[in-house]
C-alpha cells in the first residue's frame, strides 16, 4: 500500500496554479527559441496571463488540473461573458492553455473548461469601435501636423506611411536604422525585431522617400547618447 501511495503521489498532476507557473516558466524560457524555434512568451503576455488568472480563476488555483470542475468553471466564464465578454475570452484562453500544456507534458487527454460560445472578435474599425473610419485621411493628417512634439508627430507620420503598429516603432533603436542600395540610389531601411507573433526572423522594411525624410528629421534631433529612435 505504501508503494502504491508513493507511485500515486509521483504521478499526481499539478494544481491549476502550479500548472500556470510551470507553463509560463517553460514558454518564457529564452532558450526556447534555440531549442524548438519558438519565440519565448513575452513579459506582457506573462503579465496578462497572471492578471487574468488572479481575477477570474484563482478560486480553483489549488485544484489539480485533472480534478477541475469543468461545468462550474465553464458556467462561471459564461456568466462573466455577459458583462465582460473580452475578459471572459481571455480567462478561457488562459485556463485552456494551462490545461493543454499539462496534457501535453503528461501525455494525457485532459478536458479544459471554456465558453459555450466564444466571444466574437471586435474590430476597432467596425461600427461601435474606437476608430472612426468616416474621418478622411487628409483630416487625420492635418491633426497629426498640429502635434507640437516633433518626436510624437514623427511616430504618427511613420505609422501612416508604413502601416506599422506603434509598438515595433517605439522599440526601434538607431542600430536598426540604416541605408540600403536601391534602384536610383540609397534609401533608408529599418530592421524590425521579430515583428510578427511566432516569427523568429527579423524583418527589413525599406522606406519610401516621404518616410525617409522623416528619418532625416529624426537624425537631426538625435541625442548621441540615446540608442532609441523615439
Amino acid at each position: 500500500e505504501a508503494e502504491v501511495a508513493r507511485a500515486t503521489t509521483a504521478e499526481a498532476l499539478p494544481t491549476l496554479g502550479e500548472a500556470l507557473d510551470q507553463m509560463i516558466a517553460h514558454k518564457s524560457n529564452p532558450g526556447r527559441e534555440t531549442i524548438s524555434r519558438k519565440r519565448p512568451m513575452s513579459k506582457t503576455t506573462v503579465t496578462n496571463y497572471r492578471s487574468s488568472f488572479k481575477r477570474y480563476l484563482s478560486k480553483w488555483a489549488n485544484v489539480p488540473v485533472d480534478a477541475l470542475p469543468i461545468f462550474e468553471i465553464s458556467s462561471h466564464l459564461d456568466t462573466l461573458q455577459v458583462t465582460k465578454p473580452q475578459a471572459a475570452q481571455r480567462a478561457a484562453g488562459v485556463v485552456s492553455a494551462v490545461v493543454n500544456h499539462v496534457a501535453k507534458v503528461a501525455k494525457q487527454d485532459l478536458k479544459a473548461p471554456g465558453l459555450t460560445d466564444p466571444t466574437a472578435t471586435r474590430s476597432r474599425a467596425a461600427e461601435g469601435g474606437d476608430i472612426d473610419m468616416t474621418i478622411p485621411l487628409s483630416a487625420r493628417w492635418t491633426d497629426i501636423q498640429s502635434v507640437k512634439d516633433p518626436i510624437l508627430r514623427a511616430v504618427m507620420e511613420l505609422t501612416v506611411y508604413t502601416g506599422l503598429r506603434a509598438r515595433p516603432l517605439l522599440e526601434l533603436t538607431w542600430d536598426r536604422v540604416y541605408q540600403v542600395e536601391v534602384q536610383g540610389g540609397l534609401a533608408w531601411a529599418i530592421n524590425l525585431d521579430k515583428p510578427v507573433k511566432h516569427q523568429l526572423e527579423d524583418r527589413e522594411v525599406v522606406l519610401g522617400d516621404d518616410a525617409g525624410r522623416i528619418i532625416d528629421r529624426l537624425r537631426a534631433l538625435r541625442v548621441d547618447s540615446c540608442p532609441w529612435v523615439f
